[in-house]
């Protein structure tokens, strides 16, 4: 969006050595539905260019000097900025994160680990932490490759469903041979690598891989410190222009609480919402006055055979 409007004069800076890409289809990554991770950028670093963008990957900004309108990059180099957008993403730390093989598949690279793991003859069962989105497309994507899934998720209702859809989806896991443990993870036990997980319920399930799967907080090490507004959950708070409390930093993602529909602001950590704000905060920062209307929260997701 901004390259649209300010041709030349945009840069993006990425820890991944891959940007842009279909984030939303890593569990057929995972699973075996699509073969090679490069179907899944839609545009390379040097394509990006051409559109006026200047993207630097591999490498990760470590210190924001908002009052030198400055960024510090891993290597040491500070780079100058006149407006800012932040989309860090949220907190990458989760519990058993120390063992190999409990993962967590956010990114590509975390994918591609995850895929690695679950193609391993060794691995047999797994458990997967969370059954949202994500914990459900895995668990199909463990079936895919034959392992035992286990499926670990506190909540009365699978993704907040209705008591018929519920039951709809319950039963379509039970006949793909998806077990479901309505708890939470307490506890992992293993040396080198986990082999139980320890439950709420007082139960233990043993394990060969682990997927964590349970959600995220707007909250991210590097904005640590940084004198923006807060909301409720601890995300940046950005108005409709996209822009922090602070006038020409902007943020969109995972890492901020968004305006609502309805009034207020909401944490909805989705492409969609994230995407549509990345257009307005792109725009604006290029001196344009576009406005975000919020995003209704909405349900749209395909398991095993059921839609």
């Amino acid at each position: 969006s901004a390259a649209r409007f300010c041709p030349g004069l945009v840069g993006s800076i990425d820890r991944s050595p891959l940007v842009s890409v279909a984030t939303c289809a890593r569990p057929y990554l995972i699973g075996g539905h699509i073969e090679r991770p490069q179907q899944l950028v839609h545009h390379t670093p040097e394509q990006l260019l051409q559109r006026g963008i200047v993207t630097r990957t591999g490498q990760g900004v470590c210190e924001i000097d908002l009052a030198g309108h400055r960024i510090r990059l891993e290597g040491g180099q500070w780079l100058d900025y006149e407006q800012l957008m932040l989309a860090p993403g949220c907190a990458r730390e989760f519990p058993g994160q120390h063992y190999p093989n409990v993962l967590s598949p956010r990114d590509l690279e975390s994918s591609l680990r995850a895929r690695a793991w679950l193609q391993r003859p060794e691995v047999n069962k797994v458990v997967i932490v969370g059954a949202g989105y994500l914990g459900l497309e895995l668990a199909e994507a463990a079936r895919q490759r034959g392992r035992q899934v286990v499926l670990v998720d506190p909540s009365p209702s699978l993704l907040g469903l209705p008591p018929e859809l519920h039951r709809a989806l319950l039963a379509e896991l039970t006949a793909h041979q998806v077990q479901w443990v309505q708890a939470r993870v307490q506890a992992w036990e293993g040396t080198g690598l986990a082999r139980r997980a320890l439950l709420s319920d007082g139960s233990a399930v043993d394990l060969d891989l682990a997927f964590w799967c349970g959600g995220c907080q707007p909250r991210n090490s590097l904005l640590e410190g940084l004198p923006l507004e807060r909301g409720a959950l601890g995300g940046l708070r950005v108005n409709a222009r996209g822009e922090t409390s602070r006038r020409g930093v902007y943020a969109a993602g995972d890492c901020c609480e968004i305006p609502h529909p309805e009034g207020g602001w909401a944490f909805q950590p989705l492409a969609r919402p994230a995407a549509q704000l990345g257009q307005v905060i792109g725009a604006n920062a290029c001196g344009q006055s576009l406005r975000f209307a919020g995003c209704w929260g909405s349900l749209a997701i395909k398991v095993f055979d059921l839609e």
